[in-house]
Parts: structure tokens; sequence; C-alpha cells
């Protein structure tokens, strides 16, 4: 009779498993509140991205010298000067007025600060070699769709030289091409989207 009892007791203490269906929606509910963080955070960063242009924008405006027409010479350094800002240096600022662009550019290529502002990929704005790339990002390279030939480009550097450009041509390549896109051009843009780079062309105006 007591076993009995002692048998019925320990039926009771069993806990009982919760339905599949609860354990399936305690996932799903983690899963999502994993994405809501994981969407916040972007749209954070995104937004801190576009504040960061404008904000380099303005200090090294404040520290350029008056800005004078600059032209090609037959200079034998052809190295950039830089201004530091925050840590991170530029070379100078690159317009395109058709599209209301007006960006820093930084002076060494880095993936991480594309978002942020464009950045010398190689070469030297004095020998006609100089390559910048930038990102697809609103208020960054999002003009790279509509621009066409003899869209006016300018790049000042830090020395407060203005150079005038006209874009000569527009190509989409599968991949880097150095060679190909410094061929008959003067200054390089680009930038990448699903695989693809989209390549502007410019010669001295």
């Amino acid at each position: 009779m007591n076993k009995s009892k002692k048998t019925e007791n320990c039926g009771e203490n069993k806990q009982k498993k919760p339905p599949l269906g609860t354990v399936l929606f305690a996932v799903g509910a983690l899963l999502l509140a994993l994405a809501l963080v994981f969407t916040v955070t972007w749209a954070v960063s995104e937004v801190n991205y576009r504040k960061k242009s404008p904000q380099i924008l303005s200090e090294l405006d404040s520290l350029l010298p008056e800005v004078k027409k600059g032209s090609p010479d037959d200079r034998v350094n052809t190295s950039h000067a830089m201004v530091d800002i925050d840590g991170e240096s530029f070379i100078g600022i690159i317009e395109l007025p058709a599209y209301n662009t007006r960006l820093p550019v930084g002076s060494s290529w880095g993936k991480s600060s594309l978002k942020a502002y464009p950045s010398r990929y190689l070469g030297s704005l004095y020998d006609g070699s100089l390559t910048v790339g930038g990102s697809y990002s609103d208020g960054q390279f999002d003009f790279m769709d509509s621009v066409t030939e003899w869209d006016s480009v300018f790049f000042t550097d830090v020395t407060g030289k203005r150079y005038s450009f006209e874009v000569s041509e527009v190509l989409i390549d599968d991949s880097i091409n150095e060679a190909e896109w410094q061929k008959d051009a003067s200054l390089v843009l680009f930038a990448r989207r699903d695989g693809k780079y989209t390549v502007v062309k410019c010669n001295i105006a």
C-alpha cells in the first residue's frame, strides 16, 4: 500500500515538458528580438556615417588657405600634402556641382571608412594617376548612376589649389582593373554595388 503511494508521488513530482509550439514560439521571439537589435544598430551606424562627412568637411574648409586655380605641372614630388582631423588624414575635397556633392577625401584606402567619406585608392593628383574610391551610401557617391559625360568635377587639395576636370567616360566593370581605368584619364572615381564597379573617368578641363 505504501509502495503504491510513493510511486504516485514520484509521478506527480516529474516535470512536464513544455509543448513544442511553446518552444518554437520562444525561439522565434528571440530571433525577432536579435533582428530588431541588429536593425537599430545598423540604422544608428548609418546616421553616424552620414553625420561624419559634413563634420569633417566643415573642419577641412576652415583649415584650407585661400583657394586658387590649380593646373598640371612638372613637379618631381607628386606626394599629397595632408591634413589630420580627429586622427584621420585627408588630401582634399572633391566636388560634383551637378549632384550637390562635396566630400572630403581620405589620404589612404580603408574599407571601414568608405561609408563616411571617399578615399584615395592609389596614384597622385599631380601626375594624373589619382584614383578615388567611394560608397553608394546616401550623401556619398550616390550620384554614380546619374553621372554623364561632360559633367564637371573639381578637386581642391589641402594647399588650396582647385583643379578642374570633366567626365570623359562612365563604365561598368566586374573587377578592379587599374590599368584600364587609368587609361586616357587624369582622375578616376569608382564605387562598388551588387558585385560590380561603376567607374567614372575624368580629364583635365
